[in-house]
């Protein structure tokens, strides 16, 4: 239990008057926890002796760059320039974030709660990856579109939690599984909100693990989130895309049709209105569907296709029905090839971030822990990506209406060839839990 003091309760005022976010309250009473009160809690004793979370918010820069091409540093495969200069982006926001949201708080507080020796940034990302990792019981929410691997922290963020995270000693020691199957016990507020309780929900075996569900992440959130990936195929995979990825797929697909949009000044137009109307998202998420499939085209995606190659006369009357969703019900003969190529063109751009398989198993450095995380954070996108484009030529076959037994097969054979050779080398990605936590033995 955390010891009431004048600071505990001067937070408390401070996020009951929307001055401060709740995950940020309880980084500052874990930094307060671990470097002020003594003697500590045994529960912070305990985090004082582990090692820290392996979140890639406590990464050095050189560390960051293996995940150059994944949608949490979303680059070309080889253009370590550029992955250097967002990894750059990513430290800076960092420290942007600490020096805008975090030090006034801290000042707020007072010095005898956080002394100005504590009051770092090194301090407090250090205690601030705890409540990523070790929190239960509250949505930890980013910014989307700025690949930042520092939390919101001035509001609870877009899908954040007004009330939590918590740090429940005991049940944060339980592991994570994405597989249903795998999952024996539930976590929930009971006694009207004054008490957490964990149920079994079946018999469980003496030495079985109990594990849970932190949510339905994809490698890359786990990691950011938790400092972990999963032996087995994840199947809530997402890649992250950027408006700017879509905006140059249809600049780049248009060009040799002379369609539109076919200039980037064009293209930023149609943007521009699609965000004007709120049909533009910060950034568009390709999400596989529990089994870790992609079996449709985003209706956000697609909307955004279709405006961006529509004709000047087409978007003049998108614009004056409203700006409204379009999607499948919307496409006709006419412009299914400029969607659909468009869209195998954002495909394809995207799987220029990914090395092929053969080219992560190469050099040693792939094969650290570290290394081998941000490889299955890769190759799961890569995966998904290549689901993506099974799922667009789907829609191509059944716009067009094609009955020829077998064409659709041959269509994605002749796409995932080379994926097949290039995964024979591949190796198994190492399960990385046992690292982030302290195993539960049931006796």
């Amino acid at each position: 239990a955390v010891r009431p003091t004048s600071g505990c309760e001067r937070l408390k005022e401070l996020c009951e008057g929307g001055e401060c976010s709740s995950v940020l309250a309880l980084a500052l009473t874990v930094l307060h926890e671990l470097h002020v009160a003594s003697p500590r809690a045994p529960y912070f004793e305990d985090l004082a002796a582990a090692p820290p979370p392996g979140v890639p918010l406590l990464w050095p820069e050189e560390d960051v760059m293996r995940l150059a091409g994944s949608s949490l540093l979303p680059t070309n495969n080889g253009d370590s320039a550029a992955a250097k200069a967002s990894a750059a982006v990513a430290a800076a926001a960092a420290t942007a974030s600490f020096e805008e949201d975090v030090r006034p708080v801290m000042t707020a507080v007072g010095i005898e709660y956080l002394p100005p020796d504590v009051c770092t940034q090194t301090f407090f990302c250090g205690a601030l990856a705890w409540v990523m990792s070790r929190g239960l019981q509250g949505r930890v929410s980013y910014e989307l579109g700025s690949h930042s691997f520092c939390p919101c922290l001035s509001t609870n963020g877009p899908q954040g939690s007004a009330v939590g995270p918590f740090h429940l000693p005991l049940f944060d020691l339980l592991n994570h599984s994405s597989h249903e199957a795998e999952r024996c016990t539930t976590l929930a507020r009971a006694n009207d909100g004054d008490a957490f309780e964990m149920r079994a929900k079946r018999d469980l075996s003496v030495g079985e693990e109990a594990l849970w569900s932190y949510g339905s992440h994809g490698a890359a959130e786990l990691l950011r989130t938790y400092g972990f990936v999963e032996s087995s195929r994840n199947p809530y995979s997402t890649v992250m895309l950027t408006r700017e990825e879509v905006a140059a797929a249809a600049v780049a697909n248009s060009a040799s049709l002379k369609k539109q949009p076919g200039d980037a000044k064009t293209a930023e137009a149609r943007i521009q209105a699609l965000e004007k109307a709120g049909r533009l998202p910060v950034v568009f998420t390709l999400r596989a569907d529990g089994d870790g499939k992609v079996t449709k085209v985003p209706e956000a995606l697609l909307t955004a296709v279709q405006v961006l190659v529509m004709s000047k006369e087409e978007f003049g009357e998108w614009l004056a029905a409203g700006g409204i969703e379009l999607g499948e019900g919307f496409l006709d003969e006419e412009s299914l090839g400029s969607v659909v190529g468009c869209l195998l063109k954002i495909s394809d751009s995207c799987l220029q971030r990914y090395p092929s398989a053969k080219a992560f198993s190469s050099g040693s450095s792939s094969q650290s822990s570290l290394g081998l995380m941000c490889k299955a954070v890769k190759e799961e996108e890569r995966q998904l990506i290549l689901e993506f484009k099974k799922a667009v030529f789907l829609l191509a076959v059944a716009e067009e209406d094609v009955g020829e037994e077998g064409e659709e097969e041959e269509l994605l054979e002749e796409e995932e060839e080379e994926d097949e050779e290039d995964e024979e080398d591949e190796e198994p990605a190492q399960d990385t839990r046992q690292a982030k936590k302290r195993r539960i033995d049931l006796a």
